[in-house]
């Protein structure tokens, strides 16, 4: 008897709340390899550094989610998602103290969104994409992960994600669409403070058969009571011959009262080897309009082998070239393998 009220009682539980939706889904990727690193050419530091570790994220970042919706009637949706980084390499508390190596895993610091969905499109707020990266990130071969990809050279030519926001993403239409949004993050009562870090931020996108173009542009108050701020473009493009694709992009910042002012084009091909295995190629440069020849050159190769649909195995090679070693720069060669698995 006493066997049947717990069991009973554990049933009770289970189909309450979030465990009775069927449309909850739990997914990750798990990502890790072995890496072997040299850095050199900072010129504070002096550093000539060949390192042997492990890294995370080095073909798709690794991540726990949570993600799912209900049905509210008349084609409309409540939705929500909360989605972790994970630091395989060296994982961490929820909350790792200031300073620590692997700050990646702050409950939701991918995504953490709440929102609805329908005919018209979605709108969602919380912490997610900005506009501007979903454009970017579409002209990297890599898919903005490991020692081959062009973030390594986009840098902070573009925001990721953004706090505090709201997003509007329309439907798609003959394969064009169009997102919205606004970021409040820093605003508070101080008046001198009270836009610090705001952005507003848009994409068009079309993405039809083997043509992807896409085009997207933030602006970020840095400061409002010196009136700086900050505007990014990105526009990128790719195309898919079957035997071969070819995607890359070209990304402006800009900032006010003689802030950064750089450039940074990147381009990439892949191609499929066999029935299971794909090449990717890809070279990005920076030009920065600020200081003279302070440049910076990037190359990436890597292969990728699937072992199922869900596991692969891979290997990048990646080089960076900074051409006047300024400071915090550093020059540096990285040879990445390791394996990727999804659930």
């Amino acid at each position: 008897m006493q066997k049947k009220i717990i069991a009973l009682a554990i049933a009770g539980l289970v189909s309450s709340g979030a465990f009775a939706q069927s449309n909850v889904t739990v997914y990750g990727i798990i990502d890790t390899a072995m890496e072997s690193r040299t850095v050199s050419g900072d010129v504070t530091a002096a550093n000539n550094i060949t390192r042997y570790n492990g890294v995370s994220g080095g073909y798709m970042t690794s991540r726990l989610g949570f993600k799912g919706s209900e049905s509210l009637g008349g084609g409309m949706s409540a939705n929500f998602m909360v989605e972790t980084g994970l630091g395989t390499d060296a994982p961490t508390t929820l909350a790792p103290a200031a300073g620590a190596a692997n700050t990646a895993t702050m409950l939701g610091d991918r995504s953490l969104t709440v929102g609805l969905s329908g005919n018209f499109g979605s709108v969602n707020l919380g912490r997610q994409y900005s506009p501007i990266f979903n454009v970017a990130a579409a002209g990297d071969t890599f898919m903005y992960a490991g020692a081959g990809s062009a973030a390594n050279i986009i840098g902070g030519n573009t925001s990721v994600r953004r706090n505090n926001s709201i997003r509007y993403d329309s439907p798609s239409m003959s394969g064009f669409t169009a997102a919205i949004m606004w970021d409040a993050n820093t605003e508070n009562t101080t008046n001198v403070t009270k836009k610090n870090d705001q952005a507003t931020g848009l994409s068009l996108r079309y993405a039809n058969g083997p043509v992807a173009v896409g085009y997207g542009y933030e602006k970020v108050t840095v400061t409002e009571a010196t009136g700086t701020d900050q505007r990014r473009n990105a526009l990128t493009a790719g195309y898919n011959f079957g035997v071969v694709s070819v995607q890359g992009g070209h990304l402006t910042n800009k900032v006010s009262n003689g802030g950064a002012d750089n450039a940074v084009t990147y381009l990439g091909v892949k191609a499929p080897v066999g029935a299971a295995g794909t090449v990717r190629l890809q070279w990005g440069k920076m030009n920065d309009r600020n200081v003279t020849n302070a440049d910076q050159n990037f190359w990436g190769l890597g292969y990728g082998h699937a072992m199922s649909k869900r596991t692969n195995l891979y290997v990048n090679y990646g080089t960076f070239d900074n051409k006047i070693n300024a400071a915090g720069v550093s020059d540096w060669r990285s040879l990445q393998g390791g394996i990727n698995h999804s659930f």
